[in-house]
């Protein structure tokens, strides 16, 4: 009896360390290459991230009246859409149809992720804990937001955000 519980629990440990192995780099672990730092400061605050070479950026200096500030990316090719994670004065959403579940980011940062309707894919990211000013929102409409999910979680876990 003993050799069968030892074996089976090899067993276990090794198909264990299969999973592992095999599907690292997918989701929040994925090592990303070909990086640059992309960064955003102004007297409000700074938004600072990892984006993988294959991905476009643009950057929304802070707008004194708006008292906003922030930096949209796409993965290049794709024509239509953005993510923008931006600071804003304050937050609010509709609550209908609305679904929020808590989160934490490998960096530390926790957020609520909202997502409308029962989509697939989420509407946006509010973080919380001191950082209540900063979202992530999804800009027009991207039908491969989907696709591209793991990937922006991976960016948004080397996401350093400040209030000043």
């Amino acid at each position: 009896m003993k050799k069968k519980i030892g074996f089976s629990l090899l067993v276990l440990i090794m198909v264990f360390a299969f999973a592992v192995y095999h599907f690292q780099g997918i989701g929040h672990n994925m090592v990303m290459e070909d990086c640059r730092n992309v960064s955003y400061e102004c007297e409000l605050g700074k938004i600072s991230f990892e984006l993988p070479g294959d991905w476009k950026y643009s950057v929304s200096e802070y707008d004194e009246k708006e008292g906003t500030f922030g930096i949209s990316f796409w993965p290049k090719g794709e024509k239509e859409g953005k993510f923008l994670i931006s600071y804003v004065d304050m937050f609010g959403v509709c609550g209908t149809g609305l679904d929020q579940k808590e989160v934490r980011f490998d960096n530390g940062k926790k957020a609520r992720v909202g997502t409308y309707d029962n989509h697939e894919y989420w509407d946006f990211i509010h973080f919380t804990d001191g950082y209540e000013h900063y979202v992530v929102t999804v800009d027009g409409e991207m039908s491969w937001q989907k696709e591209y999910d793991d990937q922006v979680m991976n960016i948004l876990n080397t996401l350093e955000l400040g209030d000043k």
